[in-house]
């Protein structure tokens, strides 16, 4: 399925929310509407109309259990509940993903972090509440952001391996590795601030929900330096993914073209382009996995390349600079500001 449905509708209250991933979360302020939400479901009152892609079914301390445990093809629907916190959730959680469903988190501002900070979801998954008299919808609690002017003087990414030496070699200002991953952006931005004034963050979308409340917090008032981030950047194997090197590949063209489908058997959208990249390069000149160092082919020119002088690799390119090659018409092609 691509997308999640859920349309509730009675004479004093309306609300629609779709979703494309495993589960999205949901804030909103006290007497807004999101308690009365869940209620509508489960009294599944006759003047209460309900539209949904998958059942929709409310999760209790006493049933959650044995719900999640044998129930398939479901939307399952949590309102502030402490259990979601713990392990077992956790564990159970992931079996429930591969029996097809799916999960509606509803949380107060502040308990994200402490909630669901076993399970790894998406920073564009967190959406915020709205009621506008009897109409109630979602919106992105983190507005879209994409790169900025080329004026940063530090990169601070993420990732280890291939992914710091791809942005090393491609940007021309200082690139710092984040010392404990994703964990450890905050604080090393607070270090970072002491030396630079604009610091371009490089953090995986796809699985920074947990940790966005702090960094959202810590981007607009906490530290007096411009920062920086894209909203849309997935994952670093996603954007090898949109590379010309790979985009026009037979398997990356069909699957990419209809994400939701295809990453919904995954746990996370991180996980599955990890899996799709390795199947789409494997046995190839620019195989690449994920945890690995750079493969010299997303990095180097074709022209210096061995291969390519002697079994002349079909998907070389003919320029002298490969990260140009690589990103120019594609998504991330506004990187290459900070390129030479």
């Amino acid at each position: 399925m691509s997308t999640m449905d859920i349309n509730i509708s009675s004479d004093h209250y309306c609300c629609k929310i779709r979703f494309e991933r495993h589960f999205i979360v949901i804030k909103g302020d006290s007497g807004i509407g999101k308690t009365e939400l869940v209620e509508l479901i489960s009294e599944s009152a006759r003047d209460v109309k309900i539209e949904s892609t998958l059942p929709c079914v409310p999760l209790t301390g006493a049933t959650w259990k044995d719900l999640m445990r044998f129930g398939e093809n479901r939307i399952y629907i949590a309102d502030d509940q402490e259990f979601v916190e713990t392990r077992e959730f956790a564990s159970i959680f992931k079996e429930s993903i591969k029996k097809n469903n799916y999960f509606v988190f509803i949380c107060r501002a502040d308990t994200i972090a402490g909630r669901l900070g076993a399970l790894s979801f998406s920073a564009n998954d967190i959406y915020r509440f709205v009621g506008d008299g009897k109409d109630h919808y979602i919106e992105p609690m983190y507005p879209p952001q994409k790169l900025m002017a080329s004026n940063a003087d530090c990169f601070l990414v993420e990732d280890t391996a291939a992914g710091y030496e791809f942005f090393s070699d491609l940007v021309h200002v200082d690139c710092k590795c984040a010392t404990d991953g994703k964990s450890s952006i905050v604080k090393d931005l607070v270090i970072l601030s002491k030396s630079y004034k604009h610091i371009f963050v490089i953090v995986d979308m796809a699985s920074y929900g947990c940790h966005m409340e702090e960094f959202y917090t810590i981007c607009n008032r906490k530290i007096k330096i411009k920062i920086s981030y894209m909203s849309d950047y997935e994952c670093f194997e996603e954007l090898l993914l949109r590379t010309n090197l790979l985009k026009d590949l037979s398997i990356v063209k069909r699957e990419m073209n209809d994400l939701p489908k295809y990453a919904g058997r995954f746990l996370s959208w991180e996980k599955y382009f990890e899996d799709l990249l390795k199947r789409a390069t494997s046995r190839k000149f620019f195989a690449q996995s994920h945890g690995a160092h750079i493969n010299p082919c997303y990095t180097k020119s074709c022209l210096d390349c061995n291969v390519h002088k002697m079994e002349k690799c079909k998907e070389a390119f003919h320029g002298e600079d490969k990260f140009c090659d690589l990103l120019i018409g594609t998504k991330y092609e506004d990187l290459l500001q900070y390129h030479n």
